[in-house]
Order: structure tokens, then sequence, then C-alpha cells
């Protein structure tokens, strides 16, 4: 048995003197009015000391804000109130295996060679 279409978004961290740095994954399934947000969990030599914390904590405040909007306007508000230090990239249509979205998520950044 196969797996749904999810839309992927990138979230795309852009620091002042540092290259363009994936942060993060989204995933919204609009069938069941789903958002699966993982951000990786490790900064160091991504962002300075003082910029970690806050990165450490962005996830949380994602998914809170997920809750609170829904699924679609968490997505549409992605795309049109971003700062410029943190943005989303385009949509992708993608075809996920069956199973937990969550482990979905992880297993995209761990292709992306992120040090979770």
């Amino acid at each position: 048995m196969s797996g749904s279409s999810v839309s992927l978004l990138f979230l795309e961290l852009r620091l002042p003197g540092r290259p363009l740095t994936i942060a993060g994954v989204i995933l919204h399934d609009a069938l069941d009015q789903s958002v699966v947000i993982k951000m990786r969990e490790h900064w160091e030599g991504v962002a300075e000391p003082e910029d970690q914390e806050v990165l450490s904590e962005y996830e949380c405040g994602l998914r809170q804000l997920a809750n609170e909007l829904g699924a679609d306007a968490f997505i549409d508000h992605l795309s049109s109130s971003f700062a410029n230090t943190v943005t989303v990239s385009p949509e992708y249509r993608v075809n996920r295996p069956e199973g937990d979205k969550e482990h979905y998520a992880t297993m995209l950044l761990e292709k992306l060679r992120f040090d979770l």
C-alpha cells in the first residue's frame, strides 16, 4: 500500500556572512489538515551562540502557531509573514511512504545530512 501526497517546505536560515542553511522541514497534508514541523537540533557551527538559543526554541513556537491557526492557515501565514532571517521555500509535492509523518520528516532531515 502506498503513502499519500504531501506538501514539503524547507525552512531556510539566512544569517549575514554565512551560507544558506536548511534549518528544517514542514510537511503539510491537506487531506487530514495536519502539519509536521521538524527542525535541526544542533546549531553549533551554523549560528552564533546568542542566536542558537532562539533557534532551538523556534520549532516549539511554530508548532504552537500551527495548532492555533490550523494547517492551511499556518501554511498561508508562513508564505506571507516570515522574517528575512528564516524564509520558507516554495511548496514541493512529494509522495511519502506509509507510516508516521514525524518519522518521515526526521528521515528527510537525515538525508539532508543534518546532525540530529
